[in-house]
């Protein structure tokens, strides 16, 4: 099998957008709407970009909300599907950013919709209105599981340890997280390795900054828990053992920022993460929710594929990057938890 060729990266000043209909608002740059429906097969690279369905490109505000209209609000998108917006010419899989990586927050499915749905349109608002403020961003997928939904905000390359945690506070900041709490970070060459999104991600913890976000965000009105307005309880609970070990300050710190400092206190581990749970690309156990709907009756109705890539790929000149190093921007390396 030949070797896939890693896509020529685009400068930010080559994706902006210098086209539009007249009377609409421009975004910065264009994005593209796909699909994912796991499959329960193991499919090659090329299968699995075969089935990816696209769904639309969208460069202005009005050609975006055309296209957001049609979908299903998150938490009603059924298992093992999974919904992308990437920006134009960057394909949501692996291979397509080797040398980038994702940001991974997961949310308990059970009595916790309003929190699925507002994180979602929050990210993705986030993303589109660039208030993430990093070209390197490349998008945002939302996969649904049965006992849980992930969010991942994907980041072009790995070699600026400064901007991966920039990616990751403006995360915490946009959705509104309470501080404490536990984001995970994947390499793509590490999942193109373990042919999984989830398993071995690192955990990392964010000390506040104090400084205000760089965009006015808004609460969750109507809802208890952190002033924040996000629950605790909608997170996946670390396991008793890993619960312990964090009680014990067992900790190492990443590189911090100099208005941002890294605290052992706040109980992190040191190891790898440990076994998580399958890859939302691969299409291995579990059954699929019933029917294909994730787009409503009046849109468009594609079939849904698989986010993610396979193990064969990522291939081209490599260069210097990060693999593996802690993201810097106060970012804390957590104690490593199973799902």
């Amino acid at each position: 099998m030949t070797e896939r060729k890693v896509p020529k990266r685009l400068t930010h000043e080559e994706r902006k957008v210098h086209d539009w209909p007249q009377g609409e608002n421009p975004l910065e740059t264009e994005w593209t709407l796909w699909f994912e429906k796991k499959l329960h097969i193991q499919q090659s690279t090329q299968e699995y970009e075969q089935n990816l369905k696209q769904v639309g490109t969208f460069s202005t505000l009005e050609g975006f909300h055309r296209l957001w209209r049609h979908l299903r609000r998150a938490s009603e998108i059924p298992p093992d599907r999974s919904v992308s917006v990437f920006r134009k010419g960057i394909r949501p899989m692996w291979e397509a950013v080797p040398y980038g990586g994702a940001w991974i927050v997961k949310v308990k499915r059970a009595n916790h919709e309003k929190v699925v749905d507002c994180l979602w349109e929050r990210m993705v608002f986030g993303c589109i209105g660039e208030l993430f403020g990093c070209p390197e961003l490349a998008g945002v997928v939302l996969s649904s599981r049965h006992t849980d939904v992930a969010f991942s905000v994907w980041n072009e390359s790995n070699s600026n340890p400064r901007v991966q945690g920039h990616i990751g506070e403006r995360l915490r900041e946009i959705c509104g997280l309470p501080d404490d709490t536990l984001l995970q970070y994947k390499c793509n060459m590490q999942s193109i390795k373990d042919m999984s999104s989830y398993k071995n991600a690192q955990y990392f913890m964010f000390t506040p900054n104090h400084e205000p976000a760089e965009a006015p965000l808004h609460v969750m009105h109507g809802m208890d828990g952190t002033a924040n307005g996000i629950p605790h309880d909608v997170f996946p609970p670390l396991p008793e053992a890993e619960m312990d070990k964090a009680a014990d300050g067992e900790g190492e710190t990443a590189s911090s920022s100099a208005n941002a400092v890294a605290s052992p206190s706040h109980g992190v581990g040191a190891k790898e993460a440990g076994k998580e749970g399958e890859g939302v690309s691969h299409g291995k156990g579990g059954k699929g929710g019933k029917g294909d709907g994730t787009v409503g009756v009046n849109g468009p109705t594609p079939t849904p594929t698989s986010k993610g890539g396979q193990k064969k790929g990522g291939g081209g000149k490599e260069e210097k990057q990060n693999h593996g190093k802690p993201p810097g921007e106060g970012a804390v390396k957590a104690t490593p938890t199973e799902s």
